[in-house]
C-alpha cells in the first residue's frame, strides 16, 4: 500500500483486524541434475520447506528413481508432487510420504474437490492417455481420457474453473511439430467438451493461468519468439500478441498488483522480468531483479516473487523479491528449483495472528511515501507521527 505523507519522520503502529490467510511455509521441489550422456542421477530430486518466519530451510525429502521434477502443489495439509515417473502425497506438517503412486510422464497437477487432476507428457514417448485422474486422498486411479476422447498430445499446466479443467496441450516433445490448443474438461461428466485452438497462430503454450474468466497462456511458439494469449472462458474468440522476438520464454508468472492483473516472463539469457499488463494487453516497464532464474511464483497474498537460480550442476538458491523488484532475502536448496508452491493457512487465534503475520515498511523515516508490505489479506493500518498524532488510519 502506497500513501502520500505531509510528515517527515513517523512513527508506525500496524493493527491487524480480519486478517484470517497467511504464509505458513515454501514447498520447494529441486529437479536435481541427471546426466544424460552418461545415463548418471548426479543429483537427486529433493523436496524441501522454508519457513518465512524463521527463515530455515530444511530438506524432507529424496526421491530416489527420478531423473527430474516437474510440479508441486498445496492442498488442504498435504503436498503433491510430480516427479518423472511417480506421483507423491506428503503430510505437509509432519513431512512423512503419505503414499505414491508411478505414472511415466507426468508433467502438471491440480486439484477438483476429491480428485487429482494429472497431465502427461514426456521426450520420445508416446502414450494413449494425457489426461488422468485421481483420488487425491489414496492416489487411487479414478479415469482417463484417452487419445480418442481427450487431448491426442503431450499436455501441460491444468486450471480449474468451478467444475471445469482447463488443459494446455503443447505437443512440446514432438519438436518443431508443436500445438497450441487448450482443451476443456468437464468435471462433473468426465468427459472431453471442446478445444480451444490459441489465436493468431500461437502454439505451444508453456503457461496457463486464469485472469478473472479468461485464460491465459505464456507460447513459446518454436523458441524464436514467445507471445501471450488471452481467451473467454465463455466463447472461443482471443488475440496473441509476441513478447519476446529471438528468443523463448524460460518461465512466468501472474501476478494481481492493485487489481489488475500482469504476467510476468522471463526471456533466455536475459535478467530482468518482463512485466506484460493484461488490461491493456502491453508490455510495460520491467521488473529489475538482476537474476537469470529457472522457476517463478508469486506469493498471492503480498505478491512477493520467489525465483530460483541454478547453474544446473551443483547449486540451487531462491531469491525473494518485494513485487517493485526490490530484493528482501534468499535462501540455499538444491539444484535446478524450478517448482515452488505456498502453503497457504488461516488464522484461528489472536496469538497466531501475532506470531505469523510480518509486516516490512520501508523507507523509514521518509519525506512523502512509504511501502508496507505483509503477509496478510487484511488488515487495519494506522500511522502515528513522533509526537503520537495521526496520520493516517
Amino acid at each position: 500500500m502506497k500513501k502520500n505523507l505531509l510528515t517527515a519522520i513517523f512513527a508506525l503502529s500496524v493493527l491487524f483486524a480480519n486478517a484470517q490467510n497467511y504464509l505458513h511455509q515454501v514447498v520447494i521441489v529441486n529437479e536435481g541434475y541427471y546426466n544424460y550422456s552418461t545415463a548418471t542421477q548426479v543429483v537427486p530430486v529433493s523436496v524441501g520447506v522454508y519457513n518465512p518466519i524463521s527463515k530455515v530451510y530444511q530438506s524432507i525429502d529424496i526421491i530416489n528413481g527420478s531423473k527430474f521434477a516437474s510440479d508441486v502443489i498445496v492442498d488442504n495439509g498435504f503436498i503433491y508432487v510430480a516427479a518423472d515417473n511417480k506421483i507423491l502425497k506428503y503430510d505437509a506438517n509432519t513431512y512423512a510420504l503419505v503414499k505414491q503412486v508411478n505414472l511415466a510422464g507426468v508433467r502438471k497437477l491440480a486439484i477438483w474437490n476429491n480428485q487429482l487432476l494429472v497431465s502427461r507428457g514426456e521426450y520420445l514417448a508416446t502414450y494413449t492417455s494425457y489426461f488422468q485422474v485421481y483420488d487425491k486422498n489414496n492416489l487411487n486411479f479414478i479415469y482417463e481420457l484417452t487419445t480418442t476422447n481427450g487431448p491426442a498430445y503431450a499436455s501441460d499446466k491444468i486450471v480449474v474453473n468451478n467444475d471445469t479443467a482447463y488443459i494446455a496441450v503443447n505437443n512440446g516433445f514432438d519438436f518443431g511439430n508443436y500445438k497450441g490448443i487448450v482443451g476443456v474438461v468437464n468435471l462433473n461428466a468426465q468427459n472431453y467438451k471442446r478445444e480451444i485452438v490459441l489465436a493468431d497462430s500461437a502454439t505451444n503454450p508453456e503457461n496457463l493461468m486464469m485472469a478473472g474468466t479468461d485464460l491465459i497462456t505464456v507460447n513459446n511458439n518454436d523458441f524464436s519468439k514467445s507471445s501471450v494469449s488471452k481467451m473467454s472462458t465463455k466463447s472461443a474468440n482471443g488475440s496473441s500478441l509476441t513478447i519476446i522476438s529471438g528468443s523463448g520464454c524460460s518461465t512466468s508468472a501472474m501476478t494481481t498488483i492493485s487489481n489488475n492483473d500482469y504476467v510476468l516472463y522471463q526471456a533466455f539469457g536475459t535478467t530482468n522480468l518482463g512485466k506484460f499488463d493484461l488490461n491493456g494487453f502491453q508490455n510495460v516497464s520491467p521488473v529489475a531483479i538482476n537474476k537469470e532464474i529457472y522457476g517463478i511464483a508469486v506469493n498471492p497474498i503480498n505478491n512477493e516473487i520467489y525465483t530460483g537460480v541454478t547453474n544446473f550442476t551443483n547449486t540451487g538458491k531462491i531469491y525473494i523479491h518485494y513485487a517493485n523488484g526490490f530484493p528482501k532475502d534468499s535462501f540455499n536448496v538444491s539444484v535446478s528449483p524450478g517448482n515452488i508452491a505456498f502453503d497457504l493457512r488461516t488464522a484461528t487465534s489472536v496469538e497466531n495472528i501475532n506470531s505469523k503475520f510480518e509486516t516490512s515498511i520501508f523507507p523509514n523515516p521518509a519525506n512523502n511515501e512509504i511501502q508496507i508490505i505483509g503477509n496478510y489479506v487484511k488488515a487495519n493500518v494506522t500511522i502515528f507521527d513522533l509526537l503520537g498524532k495521526t496520520v493516517l488510519n
